[in-house]
């Protein structure tokens, strides 16, 4: 992960779930442009090495004693991670002096279904993209919750992943990413080409609503029972476990996904 924000370059939030996805586009703007394919092979300093807060000395690494990758063993080390999983609680974090946030907002999962190569992560009680404001309001009953809940596949994020792919994938062919796959916790290989090609056959059916499914509406209380929600719509996210009424929220995000990987989606959709 890419940290949030730092508190004076010493207790990082590694609590943003899109920003490494953005990152690896970036990335693929500027070689795009540029034709720099020597880029990938530049030598990046990083401060914090392990999901592990003791593993990370850092009062060496203030003294510039910090670890150096190039930029295509980054890019990889991000997809391997999802690949693996990544579970750990914020470092230096105290609820109590943040009256808002909930204890259980600071646990950081993330996992890959390598059926479908989408990304899961998030909980109802923190926000891991764009989207993080935390309520304040005791009257809409969301103080301390996020406003806008998130916990499952953004769909912004998965065609964040698939853009990703296609560029690692171009790079391999012309012999500028040197990595063709990843490992899952079962040490079972699995390739960029098929991580890829399973986010494309997955994507339209796991997000696309052709119409509203009355059953999911009669299973909440009567305020969205009187305000059905609408098909023909791409959701925002989608719950791994359990279906929620957030997920056929109409958001924005959709919009992001259409800019970064427009063939994902069906045009007459």
């Amino acid at each position: 992960l890419i940290p949030n924000y730092f508190d004076e370059e010493e207790k990082p939030r590694y609590n943003s779930r899109d920003t490494c996805w953005y990152f690896i586009n970036a990335v693929k703007d500027y070689i795009n442009y540029t034709k720099d394919y020597s880029f990938l092979k530049e030598e990046i300093e990083l401060m914090f090495i392990s999901d592990i807060n003791n593993e990370n000395n850092i009062e060496n690494k203030m003294k510039g004693d910090t670890t150096r990758y190039p930029l295509e063993q980054i890019i990889h080390t991000i997809f391997q991670s999802h690949a693996k999983g990544i579970h750990f609680t914020e470092w230096n974090h105290n609820y109590k002096d943040n009256l808002l946030q909930k204890k259980e907002g600071y646990n950081i999962d993330i996992d890959l279904d390598p059926n479908t190569g989408f990304i899961y992560g998030g909980n109802y009680y923190n926000n891991g993209t764009w989207m993080n404001k935390i309520g304040t309001s005791v009257k809409g009953k969301n103080k301390g919750l996020p406003a806008t809940p998130r916990p499952g596949a953004n769909i912004e994020i998965i065609a964040l992943i698939y853009s990703s792919l296609e560029f690692i994938i171009e790079m391999g062919k012309n012999n500028y990413f040197k990595y063709k796959s990843v490992y899952l916790p079962n040490k079972e290989n699995y390739p960029y080409t098929q991580w890829k090609l399973l986010i494309k056959d997955s994507f339209e059916e796991e997000f696309y609503v052709k119409k509203y499914n009355i059953e999911i509406n009669n299973s909440y209380n009567d305020e969205w029972n009187q305000n059905p929600i609408k098909g023909n719509i791409y959701k925002d996210y989608k719950n791994k476990n359990d279906v929620n009424i957030y997920e056929f929220q109409l958001r924005p995000n959709f919009l992001i996904a259409l800019y970064y990987a427009p063939n994902l989606f069906t045009y007459d959709n």
